[in-house]
């Protein structure tokens, strides 16, 4: 992305210029994106066959008690 700075100010510049009665349409519209990013990503996972084998495989492992605290696993790294 090009300058971040940019692109913040001028969207500090919108929100003041948008009217108050619709300053939460533009919430809503933000939060979308937001939302929508992240379903993306969650949506990436559920769909790469080998990630959710592993995510399966280690639910798996925790309910038959084959786990480690990450205390035991810190020391050894």
């Amino acid at each position: 992305m090009e300058n971040t700075t940019f692109y913040k100010e001028k969207l500090r510049h919108l929100v003041d210029e948008i009217p108050q009665d619709r300053l939460p349409l533009a919430l809503d519209f933000l939060e979308y994106i937001k939302d929508r990013e992240e379903w993306e990503a969650t949506n990436e996972i559920l769909n790469d066959t080998e990630m959710m084998k592993g995510i399966l495989k280690g639910k798996a492992d925790i309910k038959k008690g084959r786990w480690k605290k990450w205390t035991e696993i810190k020391r050894n790294v």
